[in-house]
């Protein structure tokens, strides 16, 4: 970087500071750095038309333009130029406006010197270079996610109806054909059965912590997790009653989640609650509080626990932990818990206790939150 020559395009309607500027870098880098110049927007942006610039020192008050939409038309004309803003003493405020709006560096008019030109152009070059190549690893890496889904979708539409024939022929083997089968057959068709029906529930777990990975929520999206939880115990009720598990709860509020999304997550924290359970039945409460702009909600449980070394990795995909009594089996659904959340904007996490039960935890957005934060560890 330090060996090549710059192009830089100098956006100035000031005769005086372009022969200052042009002077500092002369003295500064008489080789390496090639100044042009425009004394307005309009020739300005006609000259990048070319392509061959690498950096702008752009003054944001020209007489075709004002004001920080100067440097918009430049970005939005040139969006993989450097630009470094030149900004009067007072016009500080202006000037790191601009730079949360996308220029990579300002530098003031008064007391400019070459040594300082040279370095912020430089800089300002590896940086946009430095972005520009982050750009495309994100956009690289939204491809792959689609692909992704593509695959499971396409991986899902063949190889589940095959999973329904084979575990079809060992239904019919251990029903209507039994007398077909010695005892031994008989009992490897019931292992292969239980078998298919545990990796088809993965492998529905899998696509759906694919769809959750790569889905991009709406800017808009809310529900009112009072109906959405409502929804979730329904889709439950089986598993409810079997279990005898009692849920209660508190009073739910909106969150800026979708519902299919927050419908997910508590059927799976709740299914999960009731699948590791001790023997009496399952006793869960729901409690949320409102903290600034999140919700906190908890989910509460009086299940087997989870070893205490392993409050994080619970989360992870495909995870089998804990002793022969506490053991969670291979499977997706904290997984998607943690993606859904973490996909909203923010955070879960799990305390517990072995064989005193669990505490899982998360946070939401509320309606006001806007779309786009984040929740960082630590803040509640």
């Amino acid at each position: 970087m330090e060996d090549r020559t710059l192009n830089v395009l100098l956006i100035e309607d000031s005769e005086v500071y372009r022969t200052l500027i042009q002077r500092h870098l002369e003295e500064a880098a008489p080789e390496s750095i090639l100044l042009h110049w425009a004394e307005n927007l309009e020739t300005g942006l006609r000259r990048l038309s070319r392509g061959d610039i690498d950096a702008v020192l752009l003054d944001l008050i020209l007489p075709d333009s004002g004001g920080i939409d100067t440097l918009w038309k430049t970005l939005v004309h040139s969006p993989d130029v450097a630009v470094v803003v030149l900004t009067a003493l007072d016009d500080e405020d202006l000037a790191l406006k601009a730079v949360k709006g996308g220029a990579q560096d300002y530098l003031g008019k008064e007391g400019l010197s070459g040594a300082a030109l040279v370095r912020s152009l430089r800089r300002a070059v590896e940086r946009k270079q430095l972005v520009t190549r982050l750009e495309k690893s994100v956009e690289r890496l939204e491809h792959s996610h689609q692909d992704l889904a593509q695959f499971a979708a396409a991986a899902g539409d063949v190889l589940k109806p095959l999973l329904e024939t084979v575990s079809g022929t060992c239904h019919y083997f251990l029903t209507e054909g039994a007398t077909l089968l010695d005892e031994e057959a008989r009992s490897r068709v019931l292992c292969a059965h239980e078998g298919l029906e545990r990796l088809a529930k993965i492998f529905d777990g899998f696509i759906t912590y694919v769809q959750v990975v790569v889905h991009k929520p709406p800017p808009d999206a809310r529900a009112d997790a009072e109906a959405v939880l409502k929804d979730a115990l329904s889709r439950l009720e089986a598993e409810i009653r079997s279990s005898g598990a009692s849920i209660t709860h508190d009073r739910l509020p909106e969150v800026a989640v979708e519902p299919s999304c927050l419908r997910g997550l508590f059927e799976n924290l709740i299914g999960n609650a009731i699948e590791y359970r001790r023997e009496e039945p399952p006793s869960l409460h729901i409690g949320v509080r409102k903290e600034g702009a999140w919700w906190a909600f908890s989910l509460r449980d009086n299940g087997l626990g989870i070893d205490p070394e392993y409050p994080e990795q619970i989360f992870d995909l495909f995870t089998q932990l804990g002793s022969s009594k506490t053991r969670r089996r291979r499977g997706t659904g904290l997984a998607i818990s943690k993606s859904i959340v973490e996909g909203s904007g923010g955070r879960i996490w799990v305390e517990s206790e072995v064989g005193r039960g669990s505490v899982f935890q998360f946070t939401l957005p509320s309606v006001m939150e806007k779309r786009g934060g984040s929740h960082r560890e630590g803040e509640s």
